[in-house]
């Protein structure tokens, strides 16, 4: 199953038959969650907590609001084979809650650790065993961040296994689809979701390609990205390693508090509901469906306030192709600092749009819903927009190369999810 229509059809019908609905309910209607030591916990004290931080910003003010605590590290896994000269990759259909359109494309398995424990007393993550660590298949298994503007320390392994196809069990919600087919994907609306994206950028693209990666076209954009690919100065990658890093141990603390004592947010029978300037509220979620290890729960999930925009530019230096991006300090990320794309406007925030002083050419474009397991129909405008030639950039800025980008993949912790959401629709010229 490879075309877009098929795929299309095939989660219509999952969709048809899923039985599925998600509706607000007041939080004093929730069966699971409470609020306990100043956190909305779950009874099991699992899964994760919605808590309150407080901390000082640069300009020596003091911000608080709402986080989502999940300590524990999830595993988000693709199942990968070579079938003749094509790569292909085992695809779950995903119903999440606050999915726009319910259902897409995610990674052979997105499990939180609770989950894999069946502390919700379902049934096992499909193929959760086949990411066991150390397995000597995986090829890839690296920690990456989520959202640090609202997760609290919060990271996912991000996974790639190889496979004999004929040893994998047939799902009704997994599909083998060709990774050529999945990269065009990439770039539609609401198709694919955020895990997936993170672990197919992430991951070694000749591996996913079975060749040297933008070596399939020597023309046009195509041969920009393999000139670039093929570039990496050690020494200008070292130095920003250096910055970002003493601007780690630069960073600031965050204290928590009791949610209640967070400005301008109130815990109310409606939820965690914010004055009108703050970006998102916090509702409680009912959901049913026949699609997931339970039937029927509630949780909370993050409801912003509008949709977001990133953008990530790009422009040539002397001839090579680079990419903007900058050093963004958020409290809520695990390495305190980490590499996100040239423009970010959060979700629901009163930020206006930017204006770009020199216009450019849209490469890449999609709208993208985040994380539907936390995330209510939270939506990003993802553009990459090529501006010509490389304008001088400010310090905690900096213009890498697509071998650098993927030098800093092979490792931990250098870029924001929201970095590797954008830098995913490059995948499309591998």
């Amino acid at each position: 199953m490879s075309s877009l229509a098929s795929v299309c059809s095939w989660l219509k019908e999952i969709t048809k038959s899923s039985n599925f609905s998600a509706r607000e309910i007041p939080f004093s209607k929730s069966r699971e969650w409470v609020f306990k030591n100043g956190s909305i916990a779950h009874k099991s004290s699992r899964f994760f907590e919605v808590i309150g931080l407080e901390w000082e910003t640069t300009g020596n003010r003091i911000a608080s609001q709402p986080f989502i605590d999940q300590q524990e590290i999830g595993t988000l896994g693709f199942l990968i084979t070579k079938n003749s000269s094509d790569i292909e990759v085992l695809v779950q259909a995903k119903i999440e809650p606050g999915n726009v359109k319910t259902i897409q494309l995610a990674p052979t398995c997105q499990s939180t650790a609770s989950n894999a424990a069946r502390v919700h007393g379902g049934d096992e993550p499909p193929f959760i065993k086949a990411f066991t660590p150390g397995n000597k298949d995986i090829v890839y298994d690296k920690l990456q961040s989520e959202q640090g503007t609202i997760f609290f320390g919060k990271r996912n392994r991000n996974v790639l296994r190889v496979v004999n196809k004929s040893s994998i069990p047939h799902s009704p919600f997994h599909s083998w689809i060709n990774t050529k087919d999945m990269f065009y994907f990439l770039q539609k609306n609401f198709l694919v979701n955020t895990d997936a994206r993170s672990v197919l950028v992430s991951a070694p693209w000749n591996i996913l390609v079975n060749r040297a990666p933008f070596s399939k076209s020597k023309t046009g954009f195509s041969k920009d990205l393999l000139i670039s690919y093929n570039i990496v100065n050690e020494a200008l990658l070292e130095k920003a390693k250096k910055c970002i890093l003493y601007e780690k141990g630069m960073s600031r603390s965050a204290t928590k508090i009791d949610i209640s004592k967070i400005n301008e947010w109130i815990l109310c029978e409606n939820g965690l509901i914010s004055s009108s300037n703050k970006p998102f509220d916090i509702r409680q979620i009912l959901v049913n469906t026949n699609c997931r290890e339970v039937v029927c729960w509630d949780q909370p999930l993050v409801k912003s306030k509008g949709p977001g925009k990133i953008i990530l530019l790009c422009g040539r230096e002397k001839g090579v192709l680079r990419f903007l991006f900058k050093a963004s300090r958020e409290i809520g990320l695990y390495n305190k600092v980490e590499l996100t794309p040239s423009i970010v406007i959060e979700p629901g925030s009163n930020k206006r749009n930017p204006i770009l002083s020199k216009k450019g050419f849209v490469r890449a474009e999609c709208f993208q819903s985040e994380e539907g397991g936390r995330f209510y129909h939270c939506i990003n405008h993802y553009q990459i927009i090529d501006i010509g030639e490389v304008r001088k950039t400010k310090d905690e800025q900096y213009w890498l190369t697509v071998g650098e980008i993927r030098q800093l993949l092979n490792e931990e912790g250098w870029f924001t999810n929201e970095a590797r959401s954008a830098l995913s629709l490059l995948l499309q010229w591998v």
